[in-house]
């Protein structure tokens, strides 16, 4: 019954799932025998990349309606975690460990993923484990692609599905592919029934990422990893941020027009634009030169520009060469 209800349930997106007691932290787990004795339903191989399915949010489809359909089937379960990838986490790490404007030590520390084997020599692995984590956390709550969404493919999905960045697995998957592609990380994304509907139109509305309070320790360690100059404008960029999404639907700006911008189009618009510049290869400490009218535009780019720490460079208006 259990069996023919999970195939039912997930054939369209679900490729494998187990039962377990506590949450996955790795591929190599077998799950136990008997359901009765399970807290868990671990989810894994879960992709929505078939062409019907591509683009489709499951928020309040499928998602919901397994977690509901289980935990009528048994419902002693506490759990609905999966165990994912970090696809493109390498790729970005690899430009971390590039970037001369993090504090020299940071660098070091992360030249030990070149040694091989390192993850079978304890004090190297555990030198990794306190840098790479934290980075990991902020990798996948601050990196934005150009629409102001989480940079990581997998995050997007869960994240506007209504999950909650659970938990950052150190070795999950140390198979090759999972060395190249995370360092060998993997992630719980944790799906709650009562937050899911809550979480995603968070997502939607306002790019909110839910984490726990586990995540986002790791990601406030992150900050003082890189050091604080390297965080300067990050940080100066999060004043305001808190300060604004305190506020979400009260008037950010109203121009003469009648155009308005509420905090949360601010904070959208915001997200966008840094995506964007990011796209286009703006680092950290890069000059950008603008030429835009005065505009709400034109101070939205600033925020973006600080948000990434780009040096935002204004037209000199009034100013006429002689």
């Amino acid at each position: 019954m259990l069996k023919s209800l999970c195939i039912r349930a997930y054939q369209a997106v679900f490729s494998q799932y187990y039962l377990e007691r506590g949450l996955a932290k790795a591929v190599i787990q077998k799950g136990i025998d008997d359901p009765e004795d399970a807290d868990t339903a671990a989810f894994f191989g879960i992709s929505n990349c078939q062409t019907g399915l591509r683009g489709i949010s499951f928020g309040n489809f499928l998602i919901k309606q397994v977690v509901q359909e289980l935990s009528q089937e048994l419902p002693q379960l506490k759990y609905f975690v999966t165990l994912s990838p970090v696809p493109g986490f390498a790729q970005w790490l690899q430009a971390q460990r590039d970037d001369e404007q993090l504090p020299e030590s940071l660098r070091k520390s992360l030249e030990a993923l070149e040694t091989p084997d390192w993850h079978e020599n304890k004090a190297r692995e555990e030198q990794l484990k306190a840098a790479i984590r934290p980075l990991a956390a902020r990798y996948l709550i601050d990196e934005k692609n150009r629409h102001g969404l989480p940079l990581n493919p997998v995050a997007r999905f869960h994240l506007g599905n209504g999950a909650e960045l659970h938990r950052i697995n150190w070795l999950g998957d140390i198979s090759d592919k999972g060395f190249k592609q995370a360092a060998g990380l993997m992630v719980n994304y944790l799906y709650v029934l009562d937050d899911i509907e809550r979480n995603h139109e968070n997502y939607t509305a306002k790019a909110t990422v839910a984490c726990s309070n586990e995540v986002r320790d790791l990601a406030r360690r992150a900050r003082k990893l890189v050091g604080r100059d390297h965080q300067m404008s990050h940080n100066l960029f999060e004043t305001f941020a808190a300060k604004m999404r305190e506020r979400t639907d009260a008037d950010f700006i109203t121009t003469r027009d009648g155009r308005r911008y509420s905090y949360t189009d601010a904070l959208t618009q915001n997200a966008q634009l840094a995506g964007a510049l990011t796209e286009l290869g703006v680092k950290q400490g890069d000059r950008v030169a603008v030429q835009v009218d005065k505009s709400p535009e034109a101070i939205l780019l600033y925020l973006a520009c600080l948000r990434i720490g780009g040096v935002y460079l204004p037209p000199q208006y009034g100013l006429h060469r002689r």
